[in-house]
């Protein structure tokens, strides 16, 4: 068996990160942190992160609808809401 093979680093959260999430196309990551930010990342190299603001608190979860055109996330803030990925 082999050694697993890094692909890419995703570096951008000042917290800790609590929940990833692909989205259904399979070209980007969603991420959500305790420093109360979801980050969308596009998987093409070299390409940047786009930070989605709103929640109060840290956001525990985060999931692309099945679709991919929604994000969803839980905060500590009791929210929840829907974001439309820029993607």
């Amino acid at each position: 068996m082999e050694d697993p093979l890094l692909i890419r680093h995703f570096n951008g959260h000042r917290a800790a990160v609590t929940g990833v999430a692909f989205s259904p196309n399979g070209r980007g990551v969603a991420t959500s942190s305790l420093d109360s930010f979801l980050l969308i990342w596009n998987l093409k190299p070299h390409s940047r992160a786009f930070r989605l603001v709103g929640h109060k608190e840290g956001v525990t979860c985060v999931q692309f609808s099945p679709d991919g055109h929604l994000v969803a996330s839980a905060s500590q803030d009791w929210t929840a809401r829907l974001w439309i990925p820029c993607m």
